[in-house]
């Protein structure tokens, strides 16, 4: 199962390693098939990330995808055929839990929120859009809403999940201080998509949830929306326009 700075650099372990050379290492020694999971493979994949896909893909037996997004992308950077592609590449959609079904008043009060909730659950990092979302989206929409009578809460779960995004997630907590409908943002910094049900269930206090990614793969948090049978608004890229443009329904009266 594989994503891109999971693997620590063997000699100094406080060092993440973006190319997993020593993975590469332990797959050339390595006489057993094996099956790699790609979790994130990006259309515009950077050095690193290329270096790896195209290294992995020639001694792996087979390399699943979560969508086809993915596995044109892999076809297009890689310059691999076709053929071989179709050969030793599959497409399993990112997973889902089903029977997910919280009841939505009993979520708001374990949250202590009321009216329309709308649900921005994520790691904090640039490529999520939470920054553009406090500054520049959510004054807008607040504005419009509260012409028209409406009152709603934007209800933010996570933090930042890697160190080095520690700054950014303080540059949205001001934005959030600074802004002029602040009382209308609530931040949880407890609740992130690791929580399990503690994550599902703050997503099921929410009437929506919006995701304005700026650059993505597949998310886990759209997934565990769907799962939720939460309507979910996400970022028209790469592989989240598989996970949400494909459904044509909402369960559960959602």
């Amino acid at each position: 199962q594989h994503e891109y700075a999971i693997w620590t650099d063997y000699e100094d372990k406080t060092k993440r390693d973006f190319w997993n050379r020593d993975l590469i290492k332990f797959l050339d020694i390595s006489s057993v098939p094996v099956v790699i999971t790609a979790h994130s493979v990006y259309t515009r994949q950077g050095e690193s990330q290329n270096w790896f896909m195209q290294k992995a893909s020639k001694r792996a037996t087979k390399i699943i995808v979560h969508g086809y997004t993915q596995r044109d992308a892999m076809s297009h950077n890689l310059g691999i055929s076709e053929e071989e592609i179709k050969e030793r590449f599959e497409v399993i959609p990112h997973w889902t839990r089903e029977n997910i079904n919280f009841d939505i008043d009993e979520c708001k009060a374990e949250f202590g929120l009321e009216g329309l909730v709308i649900g921005h659950p994520t790691f904090i990092q640039p490529n999520k859009g939470t920054l553009e979302l406090v500054q520049e989206i959510w004054p807008r929409v607040y504005s419009m809403a509260f012409k028209d009578g409406l009152k709603f809460k934007l209800f933010i779960t996570g933090k930042y999940r890697d160190p080095a995004h520690e700054k950014y997630y303080k540059e949205v907590k001001e934005a959030i201080e600074h802004s002029h409908v602040k009382d209308s943002i609530i931040l949880r910094e407890d609740i992130h998509p690791r929580n399990g049900d503690g994550i599902r269930r703050a997503m099921s206090a929410s009437d929506l949830l919006v995701w304005p990614h700026t650059e993505e793969s597949t998310s886990g948090s759209v997934q565990m929306g769907i799962e939720c049978s939460i309507p979910c608004v996400a970022s028209a890229i790469e592989g989240m326009i598989e996970q949400v443009g494909g459904i044509d329904r909402v369960e559960n009266g959602r």
